[in-house]
């Protein structure tokens, strides 16, 4: 009858730090105007809604994940958005079409267009409506970042959507899928025939770029080679396209404190038109994760 029977567990937040902000979680549509989409927002600790946000779409885009947090547990994504929301920024995570944790149908929409997990057409139109929903939101100032497939994604948002998103950081990203883990590529893309891999590879979209664009990416990377950002970037001199880029000569697939505070620094400059204050000494998860081991 909805009563209650037990108390399984109940949570003490009373240790938070002060001027903590819980994300507001939300239901969207997708580009179709249709299918129900989930995401979440992150504002900084000192909003006022008589300012006007810059907004940063926090990418994964790999199928075989949703990043939307369902809880506090320290995920890639909450930490990510958090730090980047009291920068200043409002911060948007969205599951788009294509991604896992939904119906088969939801999953398999980007199965051999691996290019469309996320669906970056479903971050747009969500994005699009909370500007509707909340003035507070810069849509004029959109920025994207990622890691890993997020890198590779904000990469080829940058790329594919110019118009739209003017500041991306792409991180350790895979950038072609045939320069990646057969067992990741092959399994949502298919197998390789003829040039079916062309519309995945973020290079084939090189002229396209009009914004700012930084790439960061461990030269140590066991998974995601450097090759592929180097095609890429290869690509972006070809067609006389200007962009930044940050190499960690002895990091992997990881991202160190020196990286992440180049990464947030440009965000700062190019997207919230700030300068950001003088270098200091940083250590990111990935560096307090190594001294651990």
């Amino acid at each position: 009858d909805g009563s209650p029977v037990a108390v399984v567990e109940e949570a003490d937040a009373s240790r938070l730090p002060p001027g903590w902000t819980w994300p507001e979680p939300v239901m969207l549509k997708a580009a179709d105007g249709k299918t129900d989409i989930a995401a979440a927002i992150f504002r900084p600790s000192d909003f006022s809604p008589n300012r006007r946000y810059p907004v940063i779409d926090c990418i994964y885009g790999g199928p075989q994940v949703s990043i939307v947090p369902e809880s506090y547990l320290g995920t890639l994504a909450y930490l990510e958005s958090v730090s980047l929301a009291e920068l200043g920024f409002v911060v948007v995570v969205v599951d788009g079409r294509g991604t896992a944790e939904r119906s088969r149908a939801f999953h398999e929409a980007s199965y051999g267009a691996i290019q469309t997990s996320s669906n970056l057409e479903d971050h747009i139109a969500a994005i699009r409506q909370l500007g509707a929903r909340y003035p507070y939101l810069d849509l004029d100032h959109v920025g994207i970042s990622g890691f890993s497939a997020g890198g590779y994604m904000a990469a080829m948002a940058m790329l594919r959507y110019p118009d739209f998103y003017q500041v991306g950081v792409a991180r350790s990203g895979n950038y072609d899928q045939r320069l990646f883990w057969s067992v990741w590529g092959e399994r949502y893309h298919g197998m390789l025939e003829g040039d079916n891999y062309v519309p995945q590879a973020a290079r084939t979209y090189a002229a396209n770029l009009k914004g700012k664009l930084m790439f960061i990416h461990g030269l140590a990377d066991p998974g995601v080679h450097p090759a592929a950002l180097f095609q890429l970037t290869q690509s972006l001199i070809e067609a006389g396209k200007d962009f930044e880029m940050t190499l960690m000569p002895r990091a992997g697939h990881e991202i160190n404190g020196w990286a992440q505070r180049r990464q947030w620094d440009f965000l700062v400059r190019n997207l919230a038109g700030q300068e950001p204050p003088p270098p200091v000494a940083h250590k990111s998860e990935d560096d307090l994760l190594n001294e651990q081991q």
